[in-house]
């Protein structure tokens, strides 16, 4: 909708209702929203939300205004918000509910089954029941299936499971997300560093979490911008899109006029304009599959720098292996094209250099692009892409004119 109809309607909606619309809203018109809607109304709100969401809410607002919302709401609203905004938002305390149930666990079943019917209404999910001692440490779980096939007067202690699979307050959403897939669960509890139960990551933040993570990934790999609230970019005339456009064009002048200076070695050895294409292609590709290792360890914040690096070093040896595999068969290829071996064992080792360095830039980049954190439209996939086709057309003929030199 047009901006200044935006908060027209949502006037006229009555405030559970529209609580529910403004945790709908796509992010970045969500917070345009909530700016131009008056404090009292918006704490209102904020009040009805679910924790989490209405974390969400405040955590995109300007400081100033979050805390002027927060002194609006009541305190028990406020300071269960004040907890969530306080963890990363990219963390499992970011990520979680405090809408949960927990009973202790010398409650019997039919006590169980007559809390639950109180305190559904506020609960994220019922399908867990997680048992809690007096201090609110977590003791087990229970399903909902299990508490109703159950005797009433059994407690629930003796029924809950003790080895509850949990997540730490500061565990990245993505392992958070992990395993909830790898268990098949509903929802995981999360704990703090003296097992307290804290709250619970339900398995639709868990979908959240991996279209996010898998949408800047691909930014991250390919450099095509990624909105945050999931819109594509509509502008046919945006500057990132025509500035990554003429950065990659930069790129493929470069490796053109590369062509100029190595021209006397194309006069030696004609054959080796065969072997170009190849070079260009197998360091692209070799390229993207050594970034795409690079991109998905880096951003595993839970792999220590020191198997960081084993990880790394061992997805070069891949390229490696990759590079050996890719100037056998061209060596192959090239006899059966010129039938001369000296410009096609030439050719063959200058797609093995061509290729090796590709696999380093492919994982140096990002590296390298760490701390800078540059939009999509130059990150690792743009940088990476530049880079391969100057460095490969340089390394393959300054390798193969080289050899060419000292055979002929």
């Amino acid at each position: 909708m047009p901006e200044d109809q935006r908060s027209k309607v949502l006037a006229l909606i009555e405030d559970p209702k529209a609580a529910e619309v403004l945790s709908q809203i796509l992010p970045a018109i969500r917070s345009e929203v909530a700016v131009s809607m008056e404090d009292e109304r918006l704490s209102d709100l904020l009040e009805i939300m679910p924790p989490d969401e209405a974390a969400d809410v405040l955590g995109q607002l300007p400081r100033e205004k979050a805390q002027d919302l927060l002194l609006l709401m009541g305190i028990k609203e406020a300071s269960i918000v004040s907890e969530l905004l306080g963890y990363e938002p990219t963390t499992a305390g970011g990520r979680m509910t405090t809408e949960f149930i927990a009973v202790s666990n010398d409650m019997t079943v039919e006590e169980t089954i007559s809390y639950l019917r109180n305190e559904a209404p506020e609960a994220e999910t019922i399908y867990y029941v997680y048992v809690v001692d007096s201090d609110c440490h977590l003791s087990g779980v229970l399903s909902l299936s299990d508490l109703l096939r159950a005797q009433p007067s059994e407690r629930i202690g003796n029924l809950m499971l003790r080895d509850v699979i949990t997540s730490e307050v500061h565990d990245d959403q993505e392992s958070v997300a992990e395993k909830l897939s790898r268990y098949n669960l509903l929802a995981v509890p999360v704990v703090d560093e003296d097992h307290i139960l804290k709250g619970i990551v339900t398995v639709d933040d868990a979908i959240d979490v991996i279209r996010e993570e898998s949408a800047e990934d691909f930014s991250q790999l390919s450099g095509v911008p990624f909105e945050e609230e999931g819109t594509p970019i509509r502008d046919a005339f945006d500057a990132r899109r025509w500035g990554a456009t003429m950065l990659t064009f930069l790129g493929g002048v470069l490796a053109t006029a590369l062509f100029g200076i190595f021209r006397k070695d194309f006069l030696m050895a004609l054959a080796l304009v065969y072997f170009v294409p190849l070079a260009l292609r197998a360091a692209h590709d070799v390229s993207i599959w050594s970034l795409a290792a690079a991109v998905h360890d880096i951003r595993d914040e839970s792999v220590p720098a020191s198997q960081l690096g084993r990880l790394l070093a061992r997805e070069y040896l891949y390229t490696l292996a990759a590079a050996t595999v890719i100037s056998v068969l061209g060596f192959s290829a090239g006899l059966l094209w010129i039938r001369t071996r000296v410009p096609a064992v030439a050719g063959a080792l200058g797609l093995f250099v061509a290729v090796a360095i590709a696999g380093i830039l492919g994982l140096g980049v990002p590296l390298l692009l760490r701390r800078a954190r540059p939009g999509p439209a130059v990150g690792p996939g743009r940088m990476v892409s530049i880079f391969v086709m100057a460095a490969s057309v340089v390394s393959f003929l300054a390798v193969s004119g080289l050899l060419v030199k000292v055979w002929h």
